[in-house]
């Protein structure tokens, strides 16, 4: 969960009452949410000249952990105090292996997005995918991480330009096998607004990529905009989706929609001793009269493709300002459009 460091501001002399209810709202928050969670206090007096105090909060869902600091924001306590660093760490049960660990930290302007596997930095850049066939799989030098797309999809879409992205484990965990929660946490956390202008990408004339019936192009815009055809076998089918992508209309109408599969697909996976992590809790799977759990909107499939287009082109390290019309596309076109991108596009300062 998140482990915010605070600071405590000089301010004027409270009596001796006022100090005691303020700490007695402070620690009755603290004991409340410890009771059935994990709460440990750091001191960091002499260790660092911007933070006094340390909060690790460790909770199964990021609602409890939101409520816990709305609760502890309201304590007269806080009133004297700062938040300069928010952290967030997300563990999973993965597909691969019994768990997974993410921590998303704070990177310096011009660093752009970066993944820390053990002692290996990958930069987040489309020369340093390994793999497409069922995700987009990030590495070198040996180290790689699976499924980067998710998490890759929420930054860019908050407008994170610099994060070091640390993973212990095969993949990014899936969650709910949507995007909310690692949307949802980038806005509890916020963002600090830097010394340097993001990147941003801005087209000549257009391009684009075609394999078969397959093909996605990419158009000068002054916005980004993304039109997607997906086409799938029964029950999903054909697919559309168009809208204009920023942070407020990514969050209501592209964070939710989950991955998806085919019960027959999770069968043979389970058959096969794979898919440990894989249950209808992180994938919206459908049986062949229909999906097995309600569905967020009716054309929840292809919303999920956007938001793994949009992680994919998290890999140009800059923000596409352009429109993209997609069919049938997939993480391994992705790829291959971004490579052409890198060789054609202009990245203005602004």
């Amino acid at each position: 969960g998140p482990a915010p460091h605070e600071s405590v501001e000089p301010g004027g002399r409270l009596d001796s009452g006022q100090r005691a209810e303020h700490k007695r709202e402070f620690t009755a928050a603290c004991e409340d949410f410890a009771d059935g969670h994990l709460l440990r206090a750091f001191s960091l007096v002499g260790t660092r000249g911007d933070a006094d105090l340390m909060l690790l909060s460790q909770a199964q869902n990021l609602e409890r952990i939101h409520e816990f600091h709305v609760v502890l924001q309201q304590s007269g306590l806080m009133k004297w105090c700062s938040t300069p660093y928010s952290f967030l760490a997300m563990t999973k049960e993965s597909e691969y292996s019994d768990e997974s660990r993410l921590e998303v930290r704070p990177a310096h302007a011009g660093d752009g997005i970066t993944f820390v596997l053990g002692n290996t930095r990958v930069p987040a850049t489309v020369e340093n995918v390994l793999d497409t066939s069922r995700a987009t799989v990030i590495g070198k030098d040996g180290a790689r991480v699976s499924t980067t797309e998710h998490l890759l999809s929420a930054l860019l879409a908050a407008g994170v330009s610099n994060a070091e992205i640390a993973v212990d484990g095969p993949e990014i965990p899936a969650r709910d096998g949507s995007s909310a929660e690692f949307s949802g946490a980038i806005a509890q956390c916020g963002l600090e607004i830097q010394n340097r202008p993001r990147r941003v990408l801005e087209l000549d004339a257009p391009c684009w990529v075609r394999a078969d019936d397959r093909m996605i192009a990419a158009f000068p815009s002054e916005t980004f905009r993304v039109r997607f055809t997906a086409d799938f076998p029964p029950p999903v089918g054909t697919q559309y989706f168009d809208g204009e992508i920023d942070s407020q209309s990514y969050r209501t109408e592209i964070a939710g929609a989950r991955t998806f599969a085919y019960l027959h697909e999770i069968e043979a996976l389970w058959a096969r001793g794979l898919g440990r992590g894989g249950s209808l809790e992180n994938a919206l799977v459908f049986a062949p009269d229909g999906p097995m759990q309600p569905l967020r909107w009716p054309n929840e499939p292809v919303r999920h493709k956007v938001l793994d287009l949009i992680g994919d082109f998290a890999l140009l390290g800059a923000w596409p300002q352009c429109e993209i019309v997609a069919i049938k596309s997939g993480h391994e076109l992705h790829a291959a459009m971004l490579r052409v991108l890198n060789n054609r596009f202009r990245v203005p300062s602004a």
